[in-house]
């Protein structure tokens, strides 16, 4: 039970942080409120919220955000340039929110089954595109590895975000104009906070300078992470387009309510890859032996985890969606039981970034990212239509099968992940010593 006990050891000790405890808070009240605004909503009104949320999350990538990880990379290599770099992120952040807010409504125009209504829901909730360039703050704190702050600012604000969005559910539920503009006004809190933050480090804005060669490396080095992010939300989101062109928004909103139940569970993989990294890095260093140990492990636990996620949500599945959001959902068990088996893959694919990692095999994920993305498109193009919410639950667990475990045998670089992954499938059946 060695290995076992060293990775509870690395566990408490790498994540029960500060940081750690105000995450896992913003994420229950982020879930709580969620379980509030869909019993205030119903099933229609959120299938609409849901279809604008997925439409403007497309072209919210677009405003800016896919900057960070190469602005965090520069703040850490060039301290010295940290006010250069800040206002070059900032300067493009905004140019980029100023484009995507035009392609986002100009496309709907264009390619959509324009209606009134709906573009002006997608006009008010798409102005949050302009508080993007205010989180290059967030950049900066990350770079330090001081993000306590930012935790506790995103916990705090998510709190005041959500008690303004179910005050405007109570009491406008049958009108989204009102909806969308206060919850709007009440996400200004978070860039405020942000901006007032930078001021008390010292690193207020007024101080940030533009450059133009460091913004020209900032984007040549970010094109590669803004394609992997386009092709991210497209495989999170195409779903939910798809469900509101070819069935009742009623339907998009049981299906939006069931999918946020299962990502809650999301946290669980990046959790665990987080935690045993670091050992997985040291089992390397030691030998091939050990290393592959240490990923059947991780993969081991994954499993297991899955095993209990999947036990509870089949006890509960029949009566949860009623007893959480009310009558109107409880129908959504048989939803949530087919959307648990993606659960398993997201834990595979996160756990296996360990090896691909290790390997310098990165540009791997774009490619098995942009396979994933349009055989979920597909497939959402070819079941919906026919079943339905059901055919986009089946789209979800084939496209994620391809691409958390099917993937790893299409590259002869990756296909010792799938001995490993086979391995640790036998032994956590068979619940064997570690």
């Amino acid at each position: 039970m060695t290995k076992l006990r060293a990775f509870i050891q690395g566990l408490l000790q790498a994540r029960l942080s500060t940081y750690f405890i105000w995450q896992v808070l913003q994420l229950l009240v982020s879930l709580l409120s969620n379980i509030v605004l869909v019993r205030l909503l119903g099933a229609t009104k959120l299938g609409e919220l849901s279809y604008v949320m997925a439409y403007t999350a497309i072209f919210g990538v677009i405003a800016g955000i896919w900057l960070k990880d190469i602005v965090i990379k520069e703040l850490v290599l060039y301290p010295e340039n940290t006010l250069q770099i800040l206002g070059s992120a900032w300067v493009i952040s905004v140019g980029c929110s100023i484009m995507a807010y035009g392609i986002c409504l100009g496309c709907y125009v264009v390619f959509g089954h324009f209606n009134t209504e709906q573009w002006h829901y997608i006009g008010i909730y798409g102005c949050m595109f302009f508080y993007t360039p205010l989180h290059v703050v967030y950049f900066y704190f990350d770079a330090r590895k001081i993000p306590q702050k930012i935790a506790q600012i995103n916990t705090l604000t998510t709190v005041f975000i959500n008690t303004i969005k179910l005050l405007a559910a109570y009491y406008s539920s049958t009108d989204l104009y009102s909806f969308l503009v206060l919850n709007g006004l009440a996400s200004a809190s978070l860039p405020i906070a942000y901006f007032f933050l930078a001021h008390q480090q010292g690193i207020s804005m007024i101080r940030w300078r533009f450059s133009v060669s460091i913004a020209k490396s900032l984007i040549r080095q970010s094109l590669p992470v803004f394609c992997a992010k386009i092709l991210g939300i497209l495989y999170l989101k195409v779903d939910q387009l798809i469900l509101a062109q070819y069935t009742s928004f009623s339907d998009l909103g049981k299906y939006n309510a069931a999918v946020k139940l299962i990502e809650v569970w999301y946290f669980v993989p990046m959790l665990l890859f987080t935690s045993y990294y670091p050992s997985i890095i040291e089992a390397k260093k030691k030998n091939a032996v050990a290393f592959d140990t240490s990923m059947i492990l991780l993969f081991k636990i994954c499993f297991w985890c899955f095993y209990s996620v999947a036990l509870i949500i089949a006890i509960l599945s029949p009566f949860i969606g009623e007893i959480l959001y009310g009558s109107t959902f409880g129908d959504i068990g048989y939803l949530l039981l087919g959307l648990s088996v993606c659960l398993l893959f997201v834990c595979l694919d996160t756990a296996r970034n360990a090896f691909i990692y290790l390997h310098n095999l990165s540009y791997y994920m774009i490619l098995i990212n942009g396979i994933s993305t349009l055989l979920n498109i597909g497939l959402n193009f070819l079941f919906v239509p026919q079943w339905g919410v059901s055919g986009a639950v089946l789209a979800s667990v084939f496209s994620y099968t391809f691409s958390g475990l099917l993937s790893n045998s299409c590259f002869r670089s990756m296909r010792p992940i799938m001995v490993l992954i086979r391995q640790a499938w036998r032994q956590s059946l068979l619940f064997t010593r570690f």
